[in-house]
């Protein structure tokens, strides 16, 4: 589980770098059409989906719940 949440952190930064260098190439072309939120959206959702598996809700959670409950 750590590891989830520590490959997720490494791979919001990678994302953060290269969404910055996708805006300040944008910036210095001219500021035209915002291309760069193409990246920011399926960026985005790859990130969302570690993220979730990260520190979303697992199925063993689901099971432990039960026993509780039992």
């Amino acid at each position: 589980m750590e590891s989830l949440r520590t490959e997720f952190v490494a791979r919001a930064m990678r994302f953060g770098c290269i969404l910055s260098v996708c805006v300040f190439i944008w910036l210095l072309s001219g500021a035209g059409y915002f291309w760069p939120g193409w990246v920011l959206l399926f960026g985005g959702l790859t990130l969302g989906k570690a993220a979730r598996e990260a520190y979303g809700p697992r199925a063993d959670d689901a099971l432990e719940a039960d026993a509780y409950s039992a």
